[in-house]
């Protein structure tokens, strides 16, 4: 028997090269900026990091407002998007929508001691007080204020009128930045992120009970930046890595999100709905379903980005010629649970937020004057979303199957399918392909 020791055991000792990492940070202004849109175009050098932000900043209206508390400033972009060259090969549409959803699974915490700061996010729930200290055992909004039975109010710094300026993250925007760092040195062609504004203007911000509308939140052109943080190796780890992508490529597998928008009108209350959704010949992850009603506005503390679901409701999924559920979800706690699957983390919302069968313990706190619970003053957070086995869907597309009763008004029907893609890198040159 051999008793020689693996290679990997040879000559243990000083590593050849220095391992340490160097980061550099640019900071760069769109090369085009107007009220629609702006693009940048990111240096072709180093390696991108995913939380490189870009900073978004709003001329002070004359009225106060805020924005969208459980939204914070990613109530101003309506859709994102990264191209190599002229190919678009990562998008998210109804980018504000989309966050919405993201956002019920950030920790409340989290949200008060940083996103308050950075983004504007302000969800975070508190046991209410009386005016003598002692708690009323009705929840309310923590910004860092005292909260008794009439709630509270926003801080200062996120007072609209004070001109604040917030980021957003890029591996935001791009989840898939999360899990790769773009080797943009490798990359010959030209790299660029564009962000298209939200053209209805009062879903941008909110307004307190009895405030007077500023009309719009104007986007500050001077203080739209991209703040890109490159990374860089050693240089024979670098060269390295050069040659090995000139010689086999470079293959990334990602995952993005594909909208699909529909009116859905009520009847008596009543909604019933069979719809395609696409996803024919792709291979589909994940389904997100959210009902977004139009009547709640910027007197509304999420504005209009919720999701509604009436009193009851019946849901299931339809694809490869079988329903995901042998039985459809009809009990909220179940279509929570499923959230939960699909996502790995739970939402953190309310129960009175995520159905209207639980009771409502913010039916007696408001927050800047605005009622907590589920009437006009705030939309509720029921969102769907389940996780499918990771079979290629067949021609025939993804049907979902959904009613509802006790819905009094017409929706807004969102529907994300996460489907699983290819990105390749050869010769400097980037393209993309489905799975």
């Amino acid at each position: 028997m051999s008793l020689a020791k693996p290679d990997i055991l040879q000559n243990v000792g000083e590593m050849a090269t220095n391992q340490s990492t160097g980061v550099t940070t640019s900071i760069l202004d769109p090369v085009v900026s107007n009220s629609s849109m702006c693009r940048f175009v990111l240096e072709n050098k180093g390696r991108l990091h995913g939380n490189s932000k870009i900073t978004l900043g709003v001329i002070a209206p004359a009225n106060k407002a805020f924005f969208p508390v459980n939204l914070g400033v990613h109530s101003l972009i309506s859709r994102v998007v990264l191209k190599f060259g002229a190919k678009e090969i990562s998008s998210v549409s109804d980018f504000n929508h989309f966050m919405a959803y993201r956002n019920c699974f950030t920790p409340n915490e989290e949200n008060f001691e940083r996103n308050s700061i950075t983004n504007g996010t302000l969800v975070d729930y508190r046991i209410a007080e009386s005016a003598n200290k002692g708690f009323t055992g009705d929840i309310g909004f923590n910004t860092g204020k005292y909260i008794d039975s009439n709630g509270a109010s926003i801080q200062t710094y996120n007072d609209l009128r004070q001109s604040p300026t917030y980021q957003i993250r890029l591996v935001d925007m791009f989840p898939f930045l999360g899990q790769i760092q773009l080797p943009l040195y490798l990359m010959k062609e030209q790299v660029s992120i564009e962000m298209f504004f939200e053209t209805n203007a009062k879903k941008r911000y909110c307004i307190p009970s009895g405030g007077t509308d500023p009309g719009s939140v104007a986007i500050d052109p001077e203080q739209t930046k991209l703040v890109a943080d490159y990374i860089y190796y050693p240089q024979p780890v670098m060269d390295n890595y050069e040659n090995q992508i000139k010689e086999k490529g470079l293959t990334i597998p990602f995952l993005e999100y594909a909208l699909i928008t529909t009116s859905v009108s009520q009847a008596g209350g009543n909604v019933n709905m069979i719809r395609n959704v696409g996803g024919a010949n792709r291979i589909v992850s994940k389904i997100i379903v959210m009902n977004s009603q139009t009547s709640f506005t910027n007197t509304s503390l999420y504005n209009e980005f919720g999701s509604k679901c009436g009193d009851t409701f019946s849901l299931n999924f339809k694809y490869n010629d079988k329903l995901l559920y042998p039985r459809s979800l009809t009990n909220f706690a179940h279509a929570f649970n499923q959230v939960h699957n699909a996502e790995g983390v739970p939402m953190f919302v309310t129960g009175a937020e995520y159905s209207v069968k639980n009771k409502d313990f913010l039916s007696s706190t408001q927050f800047e004057g605005l009622a907590l619970n589920a009437t006009d003053s705030k939309i509720p957070r029921t969102y769907f979303a389940a996780k499918l086995d990771g079979s290629r869907v067949n021609s025939t597309g993804i049907e979902v199957h959904m009613a509802m009763t006790g819905q009094g008004a017409n929706l807004t029907n969102r529907v994300y399918l996460e489907q699983a893609c290819i990105l390749s890198l050869k010769n400097g040159i980037v393209t993309k392909a489905y799975s």
